[in-house]
């Protein structure tokens, strides 16, 4: 429950942006490029002019003046064909006088903190895992980055853990997402031999581990969505968006939208009904 003082308007023009970012920028990326290539397993379910037209009818739900009453929170079911299931967890606060949104679309972040938490020597787990991974930011990236690139635990991580700490840290996010990274980690590790060395190469230059990535970005940008939206227009030219999991991309940021719609018509309601 958000039960602090925000600004209404400013996080009414804060959706809106998105929104448009979303229409504008990030539609035609995860919608136009060539359904033909060998590493598009679906063609999307939905046109980009019916995307964008599912967009348009969530902007006009948005409470442009919320000194009046507004809109009623748009109905899930119109929006059913652009959505996926949100079975997680759903949280907002304020923060320095903003909202902070907080929406699972997958794994939880509390599962994401605890399994990359796991990596801490002498760890004495405690009853708020989020709060423990901000604690222990700096420690979990390192140990993080130091995982063999050919370990699937690596892989597992990239998956769960990086959603909950790209909402902390997004420029990190962007690093672990970054197959440079990890060949630059190789090719500079002094306890490597030549044929340790030379398969982890490998690895980072083959198919499944850009597979991994594509799942990764899936993941992260639904979590960017969140909060950090603007980092997700400068991921949307990652060399690994278009995969397997492309297709579900588009689903992932449009969900935490509408969701972030159907709040502020909620709380702009809200306000309208409490006494003068």
């Amino acid at each position: 429950m958000v039960d602090q003082e925000f600004d209404i308007r400013y996080e009414v023009a804060k959706v809106h942006r998105e929104l448009v970012c979303f229409r504008e920028e990030c539609l035609p990326v995860f919608l136009l490029p060539d359904i033909m290539s060998p590493l598009r397993f679906e063609e999307p379910e939905r046109s980009l002019r019916q995307w964008r037209e599912a967009v348009d009818r969530l902007l006009d739900a948005l409470p442009i003046d919320p000194d009046r009453a507004g809109n009623a929170p748009p109905k899930r079911a119109n929006f059913e064909d652009f959505l996926i299931p949100m079975s997680g967890t759903h949280a907002h606060t304020v923060v320095g006088g903003q909202i902070a949104w907080r929406f699972d679309l997958h794994m939880g972040w509390e599962y994401g903190a605890e399994q990359v938490l796991s990596l801490l020597d002498s760890r004495t787990p405690g009853p708020d895992p989020l709060e423990e991974l901000r604690r222990n930011l700096s420690e979990v990236k390192r140990r993080l980055m130091a995982l063999p690139v050919d370990d699937c635990h690596l892989y597992n991580l990239l998956c769960y853990s990086l959603p909950p700490i790209a909402n902390l840290d997004p420029s990190f996010a962007r690093l672990a997402l970054d197959e440079e990274t990890y060949r630059s980690i190789v090719l500079t590790d002094p306890s490597l031999d030549a044929e340790t060395r030379e398969g982890r190469l490998r690895a980072v230059d083959g198919p499944y581990f850009h597979h991994v990535l594509n799942n990764a970005l899936l993941h992260v940008l639904g979590a960017l969505a969140c909060n950090h939206f603007e980092v997700v227009r400068d991921l949307i030219d990652h060399p690994d968006i278009e995969g397997r999991y492309t297709s579900l991309m588009p689903k992932y940021l449009f969900s935490v939208l509408f969701e972030k719609v159907s709040l502020l018509c909620e709380l702009v309601r809200s306000r309208s009904d409490e006494p003068a």
